[in-house]
């Protein structure tokens, strides 16, 4: 879905307020996300919970995809021509680094949270 996102983005113009616009969709949905974990452990319309729980990855990743592809063309043009090369390598190695250490941090995470409940 991040692939459909970014596919997305190319029709969006690109602009400080529509990078902004996403970026705080994908921070709001993650409201969502603890709000259908609190549906969850409630008991409450458990199929409420399943739809929830397969739309949340979901939107999670288009709006990452749309933000992710805004950003990166947007941060180079606010920069002078000579760094916009270490502005592109530094925004690809803080996305790789963020990327790692999440991964390693939801296995931590996991290991923490007893899912038998």
């Amino acid at each position: 879905f991040d692939t459909v996102g970014r596919l997305l983005a190319t029709y969006i113009p690109v602009t400080t307020m529509t990078a902004t616009i996403f970026t705080f969709i994908r921070i709001a949905l993650d409201a969502l996300v603890c709000y259908t974990n609190y549906l969850d452990v409630k008991g409450t319309n458990t199929y409420l919970v399943y739809f929830l729980t397969l739309l949340n990855p979901a939107l999670l990743a288009v709006t990452s995809g749309i933000a992710a592809n805004l950003l990166f063309a947007l941060a180079p043009s606010r920069v002078e021509d000579e760094m916009k090369g270490r502005v592109g390598t530094s925004m690809s190695f803080c996305l790789v680094l963020g990327l790692f250490v999440g991964s390693v941090a939801s296995i931590k995470f996991a290991t923490l949270v007893d899912f038998q409940k």
